[in-house]
């Protein structure tokens, strides 16, 4: 995958469409590109294998709604961020197939409650390929708490309206969404520490 984004970002750079200054910037977001897209191929033939293939999907559109905007931990090897994504994605649909009605409410609020205190604190979190500016800070964290937001009164609504699974299918996109700012967030540290 890193050798397909390179190709891309080279492409853009031979053809002039971009800065040569602009290369490391077009290789980061082609990679994150194509991880989406593998991401979204999985999460379809997991929903599909389990039968909760909207679901699944509604997980995965809160994930990535949310993981775009506060940023996350990232893998250092592609092999790695699939397996982990991968994992994440097949750990939501035997959560979202197994989980008795009786629990979808604590669920949400758990889950809304971790998202809410996880981004309001710590979000957005950036990538070192991908510092961002100060105006660009103010931006994604505007939009990252909007999302966890949204998200939060979407799926409690939801439970209100008696489509408390579906609720449950964001906050869990919103909860793994989180759980990856807290591990960038912690790496991070471990990274200072060792300088």
């Amino acid at each position: 995958m890193e050798k397909l984004a390179n190709r891309i970002a080279d492409f853009f750079v031979l053809h002039r469409i971009v800065g040569i200054h602009m290369r490391d910037i077009y290789v980061f977001g082609a990679a994150i590109t194509i991880s989406y897209a593998i991401c979204a191929a999985i999460a379809l033939i997991v929903g599909l294998a389990f039968g909760v293939l909207f679901e699944v999907l509604l997980f995965f559109v809160s994930f990535t709604l949310l993981r775009t905007s506060a940023g996350g931990a990232h893998a250092e090897k592609f092999i790695v961020c699939a397996v982990i994504s991968a994992g994440t994605i097949l750990l939501s649909a035997v959560c979202i197939k197994f989980i008795p009605p009786m629990a979808y409410m604590p669920v949400i609020v758990f889950s809304s409650i971790f998202s809410l205190t996880v981004i309001f604190a710590l979000a957005p979190f950036e990538h070192p390929n991908r510092p961002l500016t100060g105006t660009e800070l103010t931006k994604f964290r505007k939009r990252s708490r909007l999302v966890v937001t949204g998200c939060v009164l979407i799926s409690l609504s939801l439970y209100i309206l008696d489509l408390a699974k579906f609720g449950t299918c964001l906050s869990l996109g919103n909860l793994a969404a989180s759980v990856s700012t807290i591990a960038a967030f912690i790496n991070k540290k471990i990274r200072r520490r060792k300088k």
